[in-house]
């Protein structure tokens, strides 16, 4: 019985890492869009929840704490701290050094992963804007729905949520926003 519950803890993470080491090439795989954007784009953020979940599972614990605000009403952004812990870079937060993510290089600073001046890594979208992400910090299940429109749900029922501000790089116009929920 206890060999299993030690093999049986692995699987979960075994089939995370399988899903992020094929994401970068699922977006041939996907039909795309007119531009091949929402493609690439929802590709990306799964890529990058499927890492973050694997850390939780990995360390039973969201990695809240490469978040810059302590705060799950305010947009954090795929920069810095959070995407350092998730590619191993960070190994005092994640001492296991497990690579959740791996991420492509941008061109011309969108679409991938660059170093910006002050030396951090930021992942963009294809317009060149960072992604959006909240978490839900504590821990009950729910996050306030970033899009205010009318008829939309005020909270939403999940643990993490990320969203692209679309082709007009703009958070606040919904209409071009591409989600992950």
């Amino acid at each position: 019985m206890e060999g299993c519950l030690k093999i049986c803890k692995w699987i979960p993470i075994a089939v995370i890492l399988m899903a992020a080491a094929i994401y970068p090439f699922s977006s041939n795989i996907i039909s795309p869009d007119e531009h091949g954007h929402t493609s690439r784009v929802r590709s990306a953020m799964t890529g990058l929840i499927i890492g973050i979940k694997g850390y939780q599972i990995e360390y039973e614990q969201l990695p809240a704490f490469a978040f810059t605000l302590q705060d799950e009403h305010v947009l954090q952004r795929t920069r810095g701290a959070i995407l350092r812990v998730l590619s191993a870079e960070d190994v005092k937060n994640n001492p296991r050094k497990i690579a959740f993510i791996e991420l492509w290089k941008a061109k011309d600073k969108k679409n991938g992963l660059y170093i910006d001046d002050s030396g951090s890594p930021v992942f963009v979208d294809p317009w060149g804007e960072a992604y959006y992400i909240m978490v839900d910090l504590d821990a009950d299940g729910k996050i306030p729905n970033p899009d205010t429109r009318s008829g939309q749900p005020k909270e939403l029922a999940t643990s993490l949520i990320m969203f692209s501000s679309g082709p007009d790089r703009d958070p606040k116009t919904w209409e071009d926003n591409i989600t992950s929920w």
